[in-house]
């Protein structure tokens, strides 16, 4: 699920394991209703059931080693 949505809390919530991993970036960008802003960067989350955080890790890894999404920050 993308990295800002109410699923995410849900999840949590109820006790499943939660991995974030970087998805992309925004250049753009566009600001919703509530003032939120998607310029910059921006993830996904993978959720399982419990007790399966050891898939969780490799589904995560697997995704940023195909992606190459994550790149580090440059400072002015």
């Amino acid at each position: 699920m993308p990295g800002d949505v109410d699923g995410m809390y849900i999840a949590a919530r109820l006790g499943y394991p939660l991995i974030s991993v970087p998805a992309g970036y925004s250049l753009t960008g566009v600001t919703d209703s509530d003032g939120d802003s998607t310029k910059g960067p921006f993830g996904v989350v993978f959720s399982g059931r419990a007790y399966s955080e050891p898939t969780l890790i490799k589904i995560a890894y697997s995704f940023e080693q195909i992606t190459h999404h994550r790149f580090p920050p440059e400072f002015d």
